[in-house]
């Protein structure tokens, strides 16, 4: 959230299906279910 909130970008890791990510109305850039996952999103960036 600290990132988002300062304007950069944040992969959320959402490991289980019933994460929730904060409520505080902020969304992650992305959402992967493992780190295998990440050079692909950081690909899109």
């Amino acid at each position: 959230m600290g990132a988002l909130s300062y304007g950069m970008k944040a992969v959320w890791v959402k490991r289980s299906a019933n994460s929730v990510f904060d409520p505080w109305g902020i969304e992650p850039t992305a959402v992967i279910s493992s780190l295998g996952e990440l050079e692909s999103v950081l690909e899109n960036f």
